[in-house]
């Protein structure tokens, strides 16, 4: 009986910790858009040199400098949906 309670215990406890990793991901996701920090990719660069500009625009056609509620959702879907795997 003992044992059976303690893998019980030991089953739920992991659980517990997969749920907790599951929210510490969703969390971080949502403290990088919350900071500005969601990482957007360039589609359209200014300079013709590589070099980084804020006139650059991204998949939606916005300035880099620019919020983009586009880029966000799919920042959002992408690490939500990795929360979500199993």
């Amino acid at each position: 009986m003992v044992d059976l309670q303690q893998k019980s215990i030991e089953m739920w406890q992991d659980e517990v910790w997969k749920l907790h990793a599951k929210l510490r991901k969703a969390e971080d996701a949502l403290r990088a858009i919350v900071d500005d920090e969601a990482p957007r990719e360039v589609a359209i660069p200014y300079r013709d040199d590589g070099i980084p500009s804020k006139h650059d625009k991204c998949a939606h056609h916005e300035w880099m400098y620019n919020h983009c509620p586009y880029c966000i959702m799919e920042y959002a879907e992408k690490k939500l949906g990795e929360v979500n795997a199993p």
